[in-house]
């Protein structure tokens, strides 16, 4: 691959900190950071010139891997974005523009989780946030990178605009863009379809984040299609990672909060129920003191799941229990039952929030009294 970098300048002034010219209180030099900028301002033209002399029917350009010098530099710029001084500098400097445009023509995935990286850590930084989010071709080029096949990239984007959604100050326009089915589609498709669990968390997290922030959104989302990509990411990340499954719970919990969630839910019963159940037996067989403790919100979830499941289909639930086979519909009850024990216990309320148990005893009495009735 050709270099889209100046030659490396001689050894005692390579580090971005030895240059004289720093950017505020940091150990960072303006010359340097245009330095890279400028570089990736080469690369995006250079891309771009490449493919306006592409035939008509073609779209495809191979890239080999980046230049390793090069991806180091970057590198470095994209730990040093993270200081609110050398965002502010970025965005003055235009580099938002550079990165949008690398973000749009590279088919280096490496790149383009950079570029991303640095627009998240840019917008840590409430000025630069702001702005970001009155720009629509800062919405559209991210909206594309949804798109994308790359875990690490996907990971970036997730977290930045989940740094927006945040903010009451940014919200609203990614709010708007949620509501867009194309949006839902790319989000739900990684659900349905990945299998790195870090990802797939990211994406519970943000969804969490956006309903509990905006109500009529749960009722907009909550389809059969969304729970259903739901059960598979929890599934997904209960084989190699059960501890990380609050997440799903939660975000269950919230979209049932309405009525076109409780009939998603509904509607895949089945993987729901299971899902629940080997939950809750899972934290009750490993940590049970954890599971109404650190854990009593998702815990909570969880039996406030299993209680919408039961009312909602009693025949199948009565089935499930009913079934010696089912060994976590069977042991289910007791799980729940030394749940409810334990809650009650005086140790308990020294180490939780009066609200908290509170509420986590009316979910599980409910519970409990609806599988005594099955």
């Amino acid at each position: 691959m050709c270099s889209y970098r100046n030659p490396s300048p001689p050894r005692e002034e390579e580090e971005p900190f030895l240059l004289g010219d720093a950017i505020g209180d940091t150990v960072y030099s303006k010359r340097w950071v245009l330095s890279v900028v400028a570089d990736l301002c080469k690369y995006a033209h250079a891309r771009c010139a490449t493919t306006e002399r592409l035939p008509a029917d073609c779209d495809v350009i191979d890239e080999t891997d980046m230049d390793e010098e090069w991806e180091q530099e970057l590198c470095k710029l994209w730990d040093a974005s993270v200081d609110e001084d050398v965002s502010c500098f970025l965005y003055e400097v235009n580099a938002t523009d550079v990165a949008l445009q690398v973000i749009a023509v590279t088919q280096l995935p490496r790149l383009r989780e950079i570029c991303v990286g640095v627009l998240g850590n840019m917008a840590c930084c409430l000025s630069v946030r702001i702005q970001l989010c009155q720009r629509s071709d800062f919405l559209s080029v991210i909206r594309e990178v949804l798109m994308c096949g790359d875990p690490p990239t996907l990971i970036e984007a997730v977290r930045l605009i989940r740094t927006c959604v945040c903010d009451e100050n940014c919200r609203v326009p990614w709010l708007t863009t949620f509501r867009e089915s194309e949006f839902q589609n790319s989000l739900l498709f990684i659900l349905e379809s990945s299998t790195n669990e870090n990802l797939l968390t990211s994406v519970a997290q943000l969804v969490d984040d956006a309903v509990r922030t905006d109500s009529d959104l749960a009722s907009v989302i909550a389809g059969p299609r969304c729970m259903q990509a739901i059960c598979e990411a929890f599934g997904q990340v209960r084989q190699s990672e059960p501890s990380r499954c609050d997440v799903f719970l939660l975000l269950m919990q919230a979209l049932s909060s309405t009525e076109q969630g409780i009939q998603s839910l509904v509607e895949v019963w089945a993987s729901a129920w299971s899902l629940v159940c080997a939950h809750i037996c899972a934290c009750v067989s490993t940590d049970i003191h954890s599971a109404v403790n650190d854990q009593i919100l998702s815990t909570a979830a969880a039996c406030s799941l299993l209680s919408i499941l039961i009312e909602n289909n009693r025949s199948e639930a009565l089935e499930a229990l009913e079934t010696l086979q089912d060994a976590p519909a069977v042991s289910i009850v007791t799980a729940l039952e030394q749940l409810q024990r334990l809650s009650h216990e005086s140790d308990l309320e020294e180490e939780v929030e009066d609200e908290a148990l509170q509420t986590f005893r009316q979910i599980l009495n409910d519970v409990v009294n609806k599988v005594q009735r099955c």
